[in-house]
């Protein structure tokens, strides 16, 4: 059985792959699938702080990805998914001050 932030590293990865896949590139969810180890071990450090909070976080952030996608708003979209990489970025631990 796995942890919770393990499970919330492993929605996510789901999540964005999901997308991946669903842009119709056949190319970028073979390279985001190639990165799976990084984006695990780096989302992974990201969970492990306060995951219920994070994941509170990270649903909103998913969420408004997932309306901009159903209202074909590419540019909301990208502008979440800019947002979203920036905030996690900024919270992972060596990031912190």
């Amino acid at each position: 059985e796995s942890s919770l932030p393990q499970q919330l590293t492993e929605l996510d990865f789901k999540f964005h792959h999901a997308i991946a896949l669903a842009s119709g590139n056949t190319v970028y969810p073979l390279i985001l699938s190639s990165f799976k180890n990084i984006h695990t071990h780096l989302a992974g450090q990201f969970f492990q702080h306060n995951p219920v909070e994070t994941h509170k976080t990270v649903h909103q952030f998913h969420s408004a990805i997932l309306a901009a996608i159903c209202d074909q708003d590419e540019m909301a979209a990208q502008t979440i998914m800019t947002e979203m990489l920036i905030h996690g970025a900024q919270k992972l631990p060596q990031n912190k001050e």
